[in-house]
């Protein structure tokens, strides 16, 4: 009878029924009691550790040698930026002043092309007649001061009159041809060419015409083995392995250079070139290193007196201190003129 009972029981009476037989066991209850309570204070009961499922048995053994990860330092906060000042507004200039109308003349233009009405233009226009008065007040006091300083008046610098003028450049071309001969008592050039070479056909007449003008010593130096038209074998000698082309640096030919003993060797010309043309860069080539007297020098460049060479800009440029003084600017530039035209 108990039995069909049982049967006939559901699943939660069956479970019930188990628990209730469980329970009238002596000490069975007490015991699952006090489990219940250590899972309970130790925190490993199944509900406080129900989401590890079917792994929720670890070995304590192995939960004690896992040691706790080191905790990561903080990084420290970054410095806090700077304030940076806002930039002051740049200083507006005065008004009619010439930075101020340089400035408001583009306005005006600007507006008289965007919106062409009568009143934009005549202000634009009127503003352009004021510049134009200026300029012309201008160009005024620098003739004045031209006219009333020989270290500005290129007429004293140089004559620009024509008589005057004429004059002075026949002095010039006379010291220079008196260069020329100078230098041909005592230095001598050589002609590098190439047979093959057209200009090089074209520049042998002009050294030619050049030795006998002149008195200049001419050593034609082949650099092929080969003369040109009109020579014998005496009237050339060969470059052999281009030797001394190479050791010139010479880039071309024809090629020109004077030799002044015993260590003096410079490259007068490259390419074809006329008689005069030739004889500018001769003395231009024994001015540059000092190989005439200076009066000869100075007659020669009489057309650059009065200019400040590069090397005396350098000197003013450490030496003289910095000014806004027109009077003491005036001084000090004087000076450094006056040293090249006196």
């Amino acid at each position: 009878m108990t039995r069909k009972k049982a049967e006939k029981l559901p699943g939660k009476g069956l479970i019930a029924l188990l628990a209730a037989i469980c329970m009238a066991i002596p000490g069975f209850a007490a015991q699952v009691d006090g489990e219940t309570s250590t899972a309970a204070n130790t925190g490993n009961g199944f509900f406080n550790r129900k989401t590890e499922g079917w792994f929720f048995y670890k070995d304590p053994r192995e939960l004690d040698q896992q040691a706790p990860e080191p905790e990561k330092p903080v990084p420290p906060l970054p410095p806090p930026m700077p304030q940076v000042a806002a930039p002051a507004e740049p200083k507006k200039p005065e008004p009619f002043t010439v930075p101020w109308m340089r400035q408001k003349i583009e306005i005006l233009r600007d507006n008289a092309i965007a919106n062409p009405t009568k009143e934009n233009a005549r202000a634009y226009m009127y503003m352009q007649r004021l510049l134009l008065d200026m300029g012309d007040n201008f160009a005024v006091a620098g003739m004045k001061a031209v006219e009333n300083d020989p270290y500005l008046n290129e007429s004293v610098r140089f004559p620009t009159a024509t008589s005057a003028r004429r004059s002075a450049l026949w002095q010039v071309d006379k010291a220079r041809d008196a260069i020329v001969k100078e230098m041909a008592k005592k230095a001598g050039l050589w002609f590098f060419f190439d047979s093959a070479c057209i200009h090089c056909h074209a520049q042998h007449p002009v050294m030619t015409m050049l030795a006998r003008d002149t008195g200049f010593a001419v050593r034609n130096i082949s650099e092929d083995g080969k003369g040109l038209p009109g020579m014998t074998a005496k009237d050339f000698v060969v470059d052999n392995g281009r030797a001394t082309f190479k050791q010139l640096a010479l880039k071309l030919t024809p090629a020109v250079v004077m030799v002044v003993p015993p260590d003096n060797v410079m490259v007068v010309a490259h390419g074809a070139m006329a008689v005069d043309e030739l004889k500018a860069k001769i003395v231009q080539a024994a001015i540059d290193r000092d190989l005439v007297p200076k009066e000869l020098t100075d007659m020669a460049e009489l057309e650059r007196r009065g200019i400040v060479p590069a090397e005396d800009i350098a000197k003013i440029k450490n030496t003289m201190k910095d000014t806004d003084d027109p009077k003491e600017l005036v001084k000090m530039l004087q000076q450094a003129i006056g040293n090249r035209l006196n």
